[in-house]
C-alpha cells in the first residue's frame, strides 16, 4: 500500500466539460498526483488536504472515502530516484509520481484508489 498526505495543488477542466483534472502533491513535492474525475463527484477544493492511498488490496467496507475507484496500471517507469505509473480508471487516467521504490508496480494489475478530504 501506498499512502501519503498531500495538498490539491490544481483543479481544471480538461477538453471535456464534464471530466475535470485534480493535481495533488506532498509538502517535500517527493509525490505527486494527477487524477481525472467526473465534475459531479468532486467535492475538493484547491489547497484542501487529502489522504491519498494506492493499494492491491480492496479497500475494507468500513472504511468510507470521498473518491473509490479501482483501475489498472498500464504503464510504468523509473528515471533516477522516482517512479511514474500511469494507472486507467475505466478510462480516466491518472499519473503518480514517487520516490524510486515506493510502490512496486505491477503491470495489467486492478490497482485501487482512495482519497479523503482531511
Amino acid at each position: 500500500m501506498a499512502g501519503f498526505t498531500a495538498v490539491i495543488k490544481n483543479i481544471s477542466v480538461t477538453d471535456n466539460e464534464n471530466i475535470i483534472k485534480l493535481e495533488a502533491e506532498t509538502e517535500n513535492q517527493d509525490k505527486i498526483f494527477t487524477c481525472e474525475l467526473p465534475r459531479k463527484l468532486n467535492t475538493f477544493n484547491r489547497d484542501d488536504r487529502v489522504e491519498i492511498e494506492l493499494d492491491y488490496s480492496k479497500p475494507s467496507e468500513e472504511k468510507k472515502a470521498n473518491i473509490e475507484m479501482a483501475g489498472r496500471i498500464y504503464a510504468a517507469e523509473t528515471i533516477e530516484q522516482s517512479t511514474t505509473l500511469y494507472i486507467s480508471f475505466s478510462g480516466l487516467l491518472s499519473k503518480c509520481i514517487f520516490p524510486k521504490d515506493y510502490l512496486t508496480p505491477h503491470l495489467k494489475k486492478t490497482i485501487y484508489l482512495t482519497i479523503n478530504k482531511i
